[in-house]
């Protein structure tokens, strides 16, 4: 079932350049991703690029609402709390949207506009799902035969043990995301990434599991990007008031 958004836009934002009705297209692929994640390492891993809009290089935001706009509400949920608390941990003032909207409510825009004063919100990232699927490895059979031979003086006792294993398919879930952040006070998307995600094959992770390693990865490249003004008094604050230089704008791309 895709899920349904409690706000007027993907973004919560008059004038965004995302329609509610264009958040999620997908098919039953989107799905697959319940299937077994294989691998041989223990966690999903993201790739991420992204890119600043250059025109707002001396811009920055106080408090962020992260919107993950995906088709379970255990994957929104995962991601959105993931991407908020690795910003808050990191310094920064940030909500999940689950802090802020119930997704069976319906708000007006008024309401909505409210909601994202009271919290101070001035810019919303939103995190959707393009496409997924899956891929199939198939592990061809194998056969072992050991023997354990046993004698006493009257006899020999011969035992002849036969394992056979594989001779099945694995299925390797993958997903890929966009991510945009808008800011509120204009609609315009200011900042971009695209990321993908992937799982190992031989093990049972599942979408939430891809929602959450891409989170993960989004929240380090956002921080990167010094879009985010840090809170009051916090670390990151203070590092960024002894050394106020803007890190190098570059493209970075990375697994978790």
């Amino acid at each position: 079932m895709e899920r349904h958004h409690r706000l007027p836009l993907a973004t919560g934002l008059e004038g965004a350049r995302i329609p509610a009705e264009d958040v999620m297209q997908h098919g039953s692929r989107c799905f697959v991703l319940a299937l077994i994640l294989g691998g041989l390492g223990g966690c999903a891993s993201a790739h991420i690029v992204s890119q600043r809009d250059p025109a707002i290089a001396d811009e920055s935001f106080g408090a962020v609402l992260v919107d993950a706009a995906l088709p379970t509400l255990a994957a929104s949920q995962a991601a959105e709390l993931r991407l908020s608390s690795a910003l808050t941990e990191s310094g920064y003032l940030a909500f999940a949207e689950e802090e802020v909207f119930f997704p069976q409510r319906d708000y007006s825009e008024e309401r909505v506009e409210t909601l994202l004063d009271e919290k101070g919100v001035d810019a919303v990232l939103v995190l959707r799902l393009v496409d997924a699927g899956y891929e199939s490895r198939y592990i061809p059979p194998t056969v072992q035969t050991s023997v354990r031979v046993t004698e006493d003086d009257d006899s020999i006792e011969q035992v002849t043990t036969t394992e056979i294993s594989g001779g099945y398919d694995v299925d390797r879930p993958w997903a890929n995301f966009v991510a945009e952040l808008v800011d509120r006070s204009s609609g315009d998307v200011v900042w971009y990434a695209e990321l993908e995600a992937q799982g190992r094959y031989g093990l049972n992770h599942d979408q939430t599991d891809l929602a959450r390693a891409s989170a993960s990865r989004l929240a380090t490249q956002l921080e990167g990007a010094r879009l985010l003004r840090p809170a009051p008094d916090s670390a990151a604050e203070k590092e960024l008031s002894a050394d106020p230089r803007p890190k190098p704008l570059r493209f970075r791309r990375g697994s978790q």
